[in-house]
Parts: structure tokens; C-alpha cells; sequence
């Protein structure tokens, strides 16, 4: 019964979660701020890996995050969600390969997300810069993308050592 309900939930968290991530472009036109720059699906891919403590699907949500916000909304381009998918799966393996030794200290888990997040972001760019055009490699701004991945490493960093802790 309990594998049951833990199926239930996981399958609960993961439909909200790519259910928030298909609505994000919806928010942005709303609140006339592009969101999408803040690293939404990222916040997405760490909120799942926060909520259901399983590789397993935090390996099966990096690749349907981008793949089904492509076909749902159709942004980002194919080739785009191929490239993010490819960060996402870099950045699940080193938080699965890490968080076992990591404890449960907040600034030791800040600095495993953001060596995670960092080595897919290297993957990311440099797949982008094979597969998507050079002069298009950067589209968002370094500084806004610093800030973002620093508060959502710090979110993950923060409920991880909360919960190993209690």
C-alpha cells in the first residue's frame, strides 16, 4: 500500500510540476516580464528532485521537462530541448552521484547544486554551440542568469538540509 501511495504522489508532483512548467509562458505574457529568463524549467527539475526523492524520475522529468514544454507551447525549439534536456540529465547525475555524501550542512549542499547546475550549464552551452548556431549561444543575460541559479541552488541547499535535518 505504501508503494502505491508513493507512486500516487510522485505521479501528483510530476504532472503539477510539468503542468507549472507549461504555464509559465502564460504568466510571462500576463505579467509582462519574461520569466522564462529566471531558469523556470531548472526551478522545476530541482522542485521535483526536492518533492520525490527518486533518481529515477528526476532522470524521466529532465528529459520530459523541455520535450513537453516544447510540444505544449512550443518554445524551446527541438533542438533547444535536446540541448536542455542534456543539462538536465548533467546536472540529476551529479546531484544523485554528490547528495549521498553531501550531509545534510546548507552550505555544503549549496555548493553541490551549484557544482551540478555549473556542469550543466557547461554541457548546456557547449551542446547549443554544436548543434544551435554560435552567434545565438547566449541569449539571456550572465548576470540574470547568475542570480537566478544562485537563488534556486539556495532554495534546493535550504529544503534539502531542512529535511535531512528533521
Amino acid at each position: 500500500m505504501t508503494n502505491v501511495k508513493s507512486i500516487s504522489r510522485t505521479l501528483i508532483v510530476d504532472a503539477a510540476l510539468l503542468a507549472t512548467t507549461c504555464l509559465i509562458p502564460a504568466l510571462s505574457h500576463l505579467l509582462a516580464f519574461p520569466l522564462y529568463k529566471l531558469n523556470p524549467m531548472l526551478l522545476v527539475l530541482m522542485g521535483g528532485m526536492m518533492l520525490v526523492d527518486s533518481r529515477w524520475n528526476a532522470y524521466l522529468m529532465a528529459l520530459l521537462v523541455p520535450f513537453v514544454t516544447c510540444l505544449v507551447v512550443g518554445m524551446p525549439t527541438v533542438s533547444g530541448a535536446f540541448c536542455i534536456a542534456l543539462e538536465f540529465a548533467t546536472v540529476v547525475t551529479v546531484v544523485s552521484l554528490a547528495a549521498p555524501r553531501a550531509g545534510r550542512r546548507f552550505w555544503t549542499l549549496l555548493a553541490l547544486a551549484l557544482g551540478a547546475i555549473l556542469a550543466g550549464k557547461v554541457v548546456y552551452y557547449t551542446a547549443k554551440w554544436l548543434i544551435v548556431r554560435p552567434d545565438q549561444l547566449v541569449t539571456t543575460s550572465p548576470l540574470v542568469q547568475v542570480v537566478s541559479v544562485l537563488a534556486i541552488a539556495a532554495l534546493f541547499a535550504f529544503v534539502v538540509s531542512r529535511r535531512r535535518s528533521s
